[in-house]
């Protein structure tokens, strides 16, 4: 069944509606549907000016990561025009036009798959195209994880980090949260991971833009 969060915005939320998708409040993302071979596919809305507003107070990682751990096809949509005054985006210091498609890069590194809209009907049009296209048979063999579990595909992009580690950190701490919140003593407490895999793993996870 395709999901539309209750609280998603109006300009949004009714032509959703009005296209299929049954409201429901969703614990993580903005609208949720399912993708061919029993997968799952979350899409969090983010208009640029709130995108920048959440980078700076942290939210936007923490949704994504919610939305990493929920999903097997997770997506950020990012609604509005691109501008920059002086270097900044939107004109909204400290964040330069680099360090946020850095920073988005970053999140594409841990699985967030990136959709761009210019505005609310353009963002109804994607996700309704999306929809469509993950539903189709072929696309079920393009997760994220050939292991069948993302967790792994993730750690494996750290230096350091091999398939016997990173199936060990998933046994001990059992969400992308809990392991990109661990402290690098806490990995340390797992088997086979010595200071400075634990201390890449911390850093993957926590170094800022």
């Amino acid at each position: 069944m395709r999901l539309v969060d209750t609280r998603e915005a109006p300009e949004r939320l009714r032509p959703l509606i009005a296209a299929g998708f049954a409201p429901k409040a969703l614990a993580a993302g903005d609208v949720n549907f399912p993708a061919a071979g029993g997968l799952s596919v979350l899409v969090e809305n983010k208009k640029v000016a709130q995108l920048v507003t959440d980078l700076a107070s942290g939210q936007l990682r923490s949704q994504c990561r919610r939305l990493i751990d929920a999903a097997d096809f997770p997506v950020l949509c990012i609604e509005g025009r691109w501008t920059q005054v002086d270097g900044y985006v939107l004109g909204q210091q400290p964040w330069t036009w680099d360090q946020v498609w850095n920073y988005l890069q970053g999140l594409q590194d841990i699985g967030i798959r990136l959709q761009l809209s210019t505005d609310p009907e353009h963002t109804v049009q994607r996700i309704i195209s999306l929809a469509d296209w993950y539903e189709k048979p072929e696309h079920s063999s393009h997760a994220r994880s050939p292991s069948g579990d993302h967790r792994i595909t993730v750690l494996l992009g750290i230096r350091g980090v091999g398939s016997v580690t990173a199936q060990a950190i998933v046994e001990a701490l059992p969400s992308i949260a809990a392991i990109a919140t661990a402290s690098p003593d806490t990995l340390m407490g797992i088997d086979g991971i010595g200071i400075k895999t634990a201390q890449a793993i911390h850093k993957y996870f926590n170094s800022t833009v």
